[in-house]
């Protein structure tokens, strides 16, 4: 009886552990994961270089300092709560400085081409809304695939050759919360770098 009764505990557990899925399930998760190059590429032309929010940096920072709830609802984009708000930026201006990894212009706001792991493209490209993923965790290796496309590959590339004292142009996307009121100067993160 008690072997019986252990057989039987035995092929309980065994058909509990067993767990069947099909090939064609496990294809689409893997092949989920190749098409963030394809959401990123959209995201950075579309979203970002091709986006008409797309404003001068310099006339950001006017609109900002004039009306920060107007230019927050014509300009910015959250895509959660809080008060801080992501805008996109394009601009023109002489190097002044690099330093590990910043780029200070002349106008006086920077380029920060080494620390791109927050929010600020991906929110600001108004391309992601919260309902199209099924977990934070997705939404977290989307923004992850960006950013590192950005910091290790992309503006990498683009800042080679690049010295103090040349003139570039550049587009990204940074963050302004009401508390950076009077806003002087912007630290973007950049999508693209010319020279």
């Amino acid at each position: 009886m008690k072997k019986g009764i252990g057989i039987l505990v035995l092929l309980v557990l065994g058909y509990q552990s067993v767990y069947f899925e099909k090939l064609s399930t496990r294809t689409q998760q893997a092949s989920g994961v190749q098409d963030f190059g394809k959401r990123v590429e959209a995201i950075l032309v579309q979203g970002v270089l091709n986006n008409p929010v797309l404003t001068e940096d310099q006339q950001l920072i006017k609109e900002l300092n004039n009306n920060l709830t107007n230019t927050q609802k014509k300009l910015g984009n959250r895509l959660g709560i809080g008060e801080s708000a992501y805008y996109l930026v394009k601009g023109k201006a002489r190097i002044s400085s690099i330093r590990d990894g910043y780029v200070l212009l002349d106008n006086g706001s920077g380029l920060d081409t080494q620390f791109i792991f927050g929010n600020e493209v991906r929110d600001a490209s108004r391309m992601i809304h919260l309902e199209d993923f099924k977990s934070q965790k997705d939404l977290n290796a989307l923004t992850e695939a960006l950013n590192k496309h950005l910091r290790e590959t992309k503006i990498p590339a683009e800042m080679k050759g690049i010295q103090v004292g040349d003139e570039i142009s550049y587009v990204g996307a940074c963050e302004v919360a009401p508390s950076d009121l009077p806003v002087t100067s912007l630290t973007i993160y950049p999508v693209e770098i010319k020279h």
